[in-house]
């Protein structure tokens, strides 16, 4: 059985504040106890919300290098 990590705009919930329209997919967060409509990724809120990365390179390069905290 195959998980996937990915999710369409479309059918985000109404909580994540991400634009309907444009890139089709969005990953999907993997929340454990926690419901998915609550819960979304760090990725998501590095490229959506914050502005921060515009690629998913640019999402693990700023993980990686330690310079979310900051």
């Amino acid at each position: 059985m195959s998980k996937l990590y990915h999710l369409s705009r479309m059918a985000a919930p109404g909580t994540w504040p991400v634009k309907r329209k444009g890139i089709k997919w969005i990953a999907k967060p993997l929340p454990g106890p926690h419901s998915t409509y609550y819960s979304m990724t760090l990725g998501t809120w590095l490229q959506e919300i914050l502005g921060l990365a515009k690629t998913k390179r640019d999402i693990k390069r700023i993980l990686i290098q330690g310079d979310v905290g900051q």
